[in-house]
């Protein structure tokens, strides 16, 4: 049964001017600061001047994280959606709700996660996010990035993949690249080549976070088939391997393997 959960949260409503944002590094190895955290969520709470906030149609609140900040594990999505708009939190909305299940199928309490959006006002009548909108809030989210040092980062949704991996255009759909550790674009992080093997189920050897995609949770609500190699089935593969991964990047919180993985999971 679906429990109710309370979540931190940090959300405004605002009005609108026009700023420029500079694009930051991710610093590996480093410490979490809670205050670094506190001050960022606070920065991006107040900004105003976003490409949708003028548009009538678009969401009032700017939203901006649920979970923990002293997750290991970050969750990526696209933007808000209406459900998200009204409460001022991340995948709250049945996408959100399948996501939160999953997570706890594979023993990761979605409380102890760092869930966001790459866009973080609810686009117009719920479209994809536009260019200049992932571009405006892109250096938050690497703020966020940099600040949380999470171990991994969970990419949720085709959006999410291609804004911060590589090798993720049109030709390399979410459907080919899910499930395998994604090369990062520069600014995100670092790994030695040498140790990069996507099909692996050991993550990259880097104090960089790793990135895997998945398929999107509202996806998964049109595909319900649980049969061998549909949707739900390969995500249920792709979340155990996170699981196994965060026992081995962040073994004093996951102490652990997680559930078992099939033999073929492991190529």
């Amino acid at each position: 049964m679906w429990r109710v959960r309370t979540w931190r949260l940090v959300t405004t409503t605002t009005t609108c001017s026009r700023r420029r944002g500079v694009t930051p590094r991710v610093r590996a190895c480093a410490s979490n600061s809670g205050a670094e955290m506190e001050e960022l969520h606070a920065r991006i709470a107040s900004l105003d001047n976003d490409p949708a906030c003028d548009d009538p149609n678009a969401g009032r609140r700017i939203v901006v994280y649920r979970g923990s900040t002293n997750a290991k594990l970050m969750i990526v999505g696209e933007a808000p959606g209406a459900n998200e708009d009204q409460l001022g939190k991340p995948f709250v909305g049945r996408s959100g709700q399948l996501l939160d299940q999953i997570l706890s199928a594979a023993s990761i309490n979605p409380e102890d996660t760092y869930v966001t959006n790459v866009v973080k006002r609810r686009p117009p009548d719920n479209r994809d996010p536009t260019p200049d909108e992932i571009k405006f809030w892109r250096p938050l989210l690497l703020d966020q990035i940099r600040a949380l040092k999470p171990a991994i980062i969970l990419l949720v949704g085709r959006i999410a993949m291609s804004t911060l991996a590589l090798d993720t255009d049109t030709e390399k759909r979410i459907t080919y690249l899910r499930g395998r550790w994604l090369k990062p674009r520069e600014d995100v992080a670092t790994y030695d080549e040498d140790t990069f093997e996507p099909g692996a189920v050991t993550p990259p050897v880097s104090c960089s976070p790793a990135l895997m995609a998945i398929f999107h949770p509202a996806y998964l609500l049109r595909n319900q088939s649980k049969e061998a190699g549909s949707p739900k089935a390969l995500t249920w593969r792709d979340i155990r391997v996170v699981r196994h991964a965060l026992h081995i990047r962040a073994p004093e919180m996951y102490p652990n393997e997680g559930p078992m993985l099939a033999p073929d999971d492991r190529t």
